[in-house]
């Protein structure tokens, strides 16, 4: 399998645990919490038993995650990324770049996922 279509296959994982919560593993949980503040997934998912996003990409500069699974609303439901310290959650419609600032951001209560460890 190739690179890219492991990282779509993921993505397309993400968006099918629909807007509920969901046990992935023993202990293991996910959910999609609504932005109601304007604020990053980091804050969002913080307010939350989960407390921590679902980080999808690392800031080289800081050396930790700063990207974090975001779902927006552009004619149907697109998953996105939130970048640490933005109030938005940024997606690809028709070859353009969709900044939502009503979005979702996907909690987890595993505060560093295998892929980052």
């Amino acid at each position: 399998m190739r690179k890219s279509s492991a990282i779509i296959f993921v993505l397309l994982g993400t968006l099918s645990l629909g807007f509920s919560s969901q046990t992935l593993a023993k202990g293991l949980f996910v959910n999609w919490v609504f932005a109601v503040e304007k604020t990053d997934c980091m804050a969002t998912c913080g307010k939350t038993g989960l407390k921590y996003p679902t980080p999808t990409g690392i800031d080289r500069k800081i050396g930790k995650p700063s990207f974090f699974i975001c779902a927006t609303e552009k004619k149907g439901w697109r998953a996105g990324f939130n970048k640490m310290g933005e109030n938005t959650c940024t997606t690809v419609f028709d070859d353009k770049v969709h900044h939502g600032s009503e979005y979702f951001c996907q909690c987890t209560n595993n505060p560093r996922p295998k892929i980052f460890r």
